[in-house]
């Protein structure tokens, strides 16, 4: 008997970034599920970063309905970029 099996492993040549199905429009309203998926953070993180106030913003739609655009996580993702090079100058 003959079984095929597919590798999990990261295709030839492609990026973790390539990867990330990101969404079309920047403006799009994100869940934080939604969100947690694309980045690689938890739900977790997110909801105790809006708490404390060291989260990407977001939006309060009603008591319970925070959304993100996905222009504000590239923001604060590209804010917290760094180069080794320069770290401890």
């Amino acid at each position: 008997m003959y079984v095929e099996t597919k590798s999990r492993a990261r295709p030839e040549g492609a990026s973790t970034s390539a990867l990330i199905r990101q969404p079309a429009n920047p403006e799009r309203l994100l869940t934080t599920g939604q969100v947690a998926t694309l980045t690689g953070m938890s739900m977790s993180w997110l909801e105790k970063g809006r708490i404390y106030g060291w989260g990407p913003k977001y939006l309060r739609l009603s008591a319970g309905a925070i959304r993100y655009r996905w222009s504000d996580i590239l923001t604060y993702l590209k804010e917290r970029e760094c180069n080794p090079e320069e770290v401890g100058r």
